[in-house]
């Protein structure tokens, strides 16, 4: 009888040191997932347009495209790029000839290989260079 107590006498004890574990407040960080694929956003300045590549300084952008903050990269553009102008009163369809040298984008697309495909550019955001 005497065992049976101090048994349980010692996991309830037990029970009781895990309860402050169980009730700290926040979540233990977790790690950061890989960016699947390769897909990256990214926004910047257009820095060239050399007929199907344009090339962007980057000033912020996904885990992907961090590494090349202040880079240039050259998007690879294809058919299927979609381009977009971002105005006050919404978003509108535009071309790759619409795009300019100076101005500030957002892409996203796949890195793959070393090679920057853009599925789609918008530009007409404000950025904030650092």
């Amino acid at each position: 009888m005497k065992k049976s107590l101090v048994v349980l006498m010692v996991v309830v004890l037990l029970a009781m040191s895990a309860v402050p574990a169980f009730a700290a407040k926040g979540v233990p960080p977790q790690p950061t997932a890989p960016n699947k694929g390769g897909q990256f956003t990214l926004v910047g300045t257009i820095a060239a347009i050399d007929g199907s590549v344009v090339s962007v300084t980057v000033v912020s952008g996904n885990p992907i495209a961090k590494p090349y903050i202040g880079q240039t990269v050259a998007l690879q553009t294809t058919a299927a790029t979609r381009f977009l102008l971002t105005t006050p009163t919404g978003t509108v369809v535009i071309t790759l000839a619409d795009l300019q040298v100076g101005q500030n984008v957002s892409a996203q697309g796949k890195l793959a290989s070393g090679v920057w495909t853009a599925n789609r550019i918008t530009t007409g955001a404000l950025i904030e260079h650092p």
